[in-house]
């Protein structure tokens, strides 16, 4: 599919590439933000399911371009819901989803060309992975059944339809209320000794007035870490936060979140842990979210897709407010 000389090139720009998240790119992608024309020709009545359970893609969701008849998903989806591990290094380099169990699948595509490489062979394939809005978008079935996924599409009255992806290999489980026990106030959380670090680090600073409804936060500088912070309000642009200001929000809408992802290193590589705080409102659309959690409380979703309020953080954490 490459020649020697690309083949070299694409070797160096590897090193140190994505693997098995591509969760800080994303958040990057997020805040930047980009146009495309090409919206237009989107379909976004798309349902997708792996395994018999519906996917939530609330940051990018899957949609079919008209023009080609191919279903689109973010690169996120391809590790997050499928469990695939990710390289990527840069949008010259290829993307590479691969699969260890039960058998050994590997697919290379890159972006803008119609190829793809499965397993060692190169074939034509109808579109390419783009960016749509500063995420990477790839086509849902050559990526699906290259690792060895069965994919079935059943069209629905009206437009659009449901992909259902059926794998031979454990996927990864999708968002849950809660990390531990239930009480009647809704889901515990249980940290791991990772999120009691860079969490606290979080979430002490943070104060939710759900009577005014003002969120107050100073996401702290961490040495020899690399913190990128965003946060959105209804349909505005999300606002990259500066790390050690102090930020005070008030009547704030009904819908909101702010997203938070750790990194190891500067190029945004070495996932650490990432959260999203975010409005009952916002998560109710978006999220599992039990019953016995307050309305007037805030939501938060950590790295393993738990879903528990935010008292259950500051309660885990020994946080009082």
């Amino acid at each position: 599919m490459f020649t020697v000389k690309q083949q070299k090139s694409i070797g160096d720009k590897l090193k140190g590439a994505l693997k098995g998240t591509v969760i800080a790119s994303l958040l990057v992608g997020s805040l930047i933000g980009f146009s495309d024309s090409s919206f237009a020709a989107q379909v976004h009545n798309v349902t997708v399911k792996v395994n018999g359970v519906a996917i939530v893609m609330h940051e990018a969701p899957a949609y079919i371009d008209q023009k080609v008849n191919v279903t689109f998903v973010p690169l996120r989806f391809v590790s997050e819901a499928l469990g695939a591990e990710i390289d990527w290094s840069s949008n010259k380099a290829p993307i590479t989803a691969s699969i260890k169990e039960p058998e050994e699948h590997k697919v290379k595509v890159l972006l803008e060309q119609k190829k793809a490489e499965i397993d060692g062979k190169v074939k034509a394939i109808e579109a390419a992975p783009t960016l749509q809005s500063g995420r990477t978008m790839v086509p849902l079935r050559v990526i699906s059944e290259g690792l060895g996924a069965d994919v079935k599409w059943t069209p629905k009255k009206g437009g659009g339809g449901t992909v259902e992806i059926n794998t031979p290999w454990e996927t990864p489980d999708v968002p849950t209320t809660g990390s531990g026990s239930t009480t009647a106030n809704g889901p515990t959380w249980s940290p791991r000794s990772g999120q009691k670090e860079y969490g606290t680090m979080i979430f002490k600073p943070l104060t939710w007035n759900s009577k005014t409804r003002s969120l107050s936060f100073n996401i702290p500088k961490m040495p020899g870490k690399y913190p990128l912070v965003g946060f959105k309000q209804g349909s505005n642009k999300t606002e990259k936060i500066v790390l050690g200001k102090d930020y005070s929000f008030k009547n704030l809408p009904e819908d909101f979140k702010m997203d938070v992802s750790i990194s190891g290193d500067e190029a945004m590589t070495e996932g650490l842990d990432r959260y999203t705080i975010m409005s009952y409102s916002y998560a109710v659309k978006n999220y599992p979210v039990d019953t016995n959690i307050s309305k007037d409380s805030l939501v938060v979703l950590d790295q393993y897709n738990h879903v528990v309020s935010l008292d259950a953080v500051y309660s885990a954490l020994g946080i009082k407010k």
